[in-house]
Order: C-alpha cells, then structure tokens, then sequence
C-alpha cells in the first residue's frame, strides 16, 4: 500500500500534506447505483449473463447485484474554443501549484473510493476469464489510465469472501488537457458483488474515502493554454469530495427455496388434519 501511494503522488507530484485540503472550488460526489444480473447457467458467470436495464431490484437464488460507481461535478467541465480559451466553469488556484492561478475546469482527474457492504459473506468479481467481461471488477475507459480495480482483502485479483472492495482509483493522465475527457456524471467502476446464500435480508453497499485519504482531484485547464509548452499541461487540483447515500441490495430466497417452504407448509397441514 506504502509503493501504491509514493506511486500516486509521484504521478501527481503533490505533497501529501495536501491530500486532505481543498485547492479550488467546487466538488465530486460519488455515488453507486446496482443492477441484478443473473447468468444463463446458474453459477457460471464466464458467459452469458444478463443484466437489467433499470437500477435496483431484488436478488433472487443465482442472481447477483452489479455495483457501478459514478463520479458528478459541481461544475461544468469542458475543453477550448477555436481560440485555445477554456470553455468549462471558471476555476481559481494558488499559482505556486501550477500554471497562471485561473482558467476552467476540464474534468475529474482522479479520486480513490472504498466501497462498503453491511455483511463480510458475499464474493466478488475480478478481471479473470472466470467473469464475463460486462460484470468483471473494473475501471472504465477513459478513467483506467493511471487508476486501480479496487482491493478484496488487500489483493487486486481477490474475489473474497469479503464485505469491502477498497482503493478504487479511477484516473486519467496526459500532457495536454484538452485531449483529457471532460465527461460528467459518467460509470467510472463497477464491480459484481454475489451473494453467499440467499436468505431474506437487505445488504447495503456505502461508498466511502478511500482508505489513503486522498480527496478527489479534477484538473484546470490554464487561461494561457493557447499560448502552448507548460500552459498546455493540465493543471492537478484538489476538491471537496463527497459521497450519496448508500444502497440497500434487496436479496430473497429463489423459487426452489420457496417450493420447500411450501412444501413443509403442505406437510404441516396435513400432519394437522391426521
């Protein structure tokens, strides 16, 4: 974990002393959403699998809840007009971090996020053959550059059992910030969480402060872009960094657990009659 963060911060060539302080305005809030899946072959999650279009529902016997975790900023970002200006929210900063001290918000940069669940049974998904590729535990492209799948018990491969996926990374690097995306409100991670058994319960899932404590940053794209060489370069900041609330997986017994039941109830009516 100790070479994980010298690595982040010698990417960013912030001082850590810096991971905990806002360095201009605005925000990113991060926020889960879930999706049931369920496999065509019941416990066989390298092929075919099926997911629902809409968030939310119940998990039922063989199915699992696909986590996805978005980022959205206070702000508008953007990239230059035909003139080299920044078109996205104005942005001020202390110039001794970088560039001129003004400019426009080109987009999230990066942000590290631990995903927590209420019970430690479940297993989750990595990025082996073992997983269809839409529900394996990954960082979406553009954000994938720079950033981390999220650790199960400390590992970047492991599939638990375990109630945390820890140090989510999505990131995005280069050296000139306007070919940076300057998306929104966009699907950066997810991850598929199946459960150990399928008693009736709710599990909720709360996205947190990664456990390094670094608060997100975005990056500014300097009023002096158009002029070229270190002007071009995007510039690191910062932001509040905040968290929705969390969300409650709904997990209920599958058709064959609720056709035993039925049948105890049969057995136990007709004891009665005897």
């Amino acid at each position: 974990m100790k070479t994980r963060a010298a690595l982040i911060v010698a990417a960013l060539g912030m001082a850590s002393s810096v991971f905990g302080q806002a360095q201009t305005q605005g925000s990113a809030t991060w926020t889960l959403q879930y999706f049931v899946a369920t496999p065509t072959t019941a416990g066989n999650w390298a092929s075919g699998v099926t997911i629902a279009a809409a968030p939310g529902g119940i998990v039922g016997q063989n199915q699992a809840a696909l986590l996805r975790l978005s980022f959205g900023l206070s702000g508008t970002p953007g990239g230059v007009n035909a003139d080299g200006v920044p078109v996205g929210s104005p942005l001020t900063w202390s110039s001794t971090l970088g560039g001129s001290g003004a400019g426009g918000l080109g987009g999230l940069l990066s942000g590290d996020v631990n995903i927590t669940a209420t019970e430690a049974t479940g297993g989750w998904s990595n990025t082996s053959a073992s997983f269809q590729t839409s529900v394996r535990r990954q960082i979406l492209s553009p954000y994938a550059t720079g950033g981390g799948n999220g650790l199960v018990n400390g590992d970047v491969t492991g599939t638990g059992p375990s109630g945390a996926v820890t140090d989510i990374q999505p990131a995005q690097f280069g050296a000139d910030a306007a070919l940076l995306d300057h998306g929104n409100n966009l699907v950066v991670w997810r991850g598929l969480w199946i459960p150990a058994n399928y008693a009736n319960r709710t599990v909720t899932f709360t996205p947190s402060l990664g456990s390094l404590g670094f608060l997100s940053q975005v990056y500014a794209i300097d009023q002096n872009y158009a002029n070229g060489g270190n002007s071009a370069l995007p510039v690191a900041l910062f932001v509040q960094t905040l968290f929705g609330p969390g969300v409650g997986v709904q997990v209920v017994p599958g058709p064959s657990s609720l056709a035993l039941l039925g049948l105890g109830g049969l057995v136990a009516a007709r004891r009665r009659r005897a």
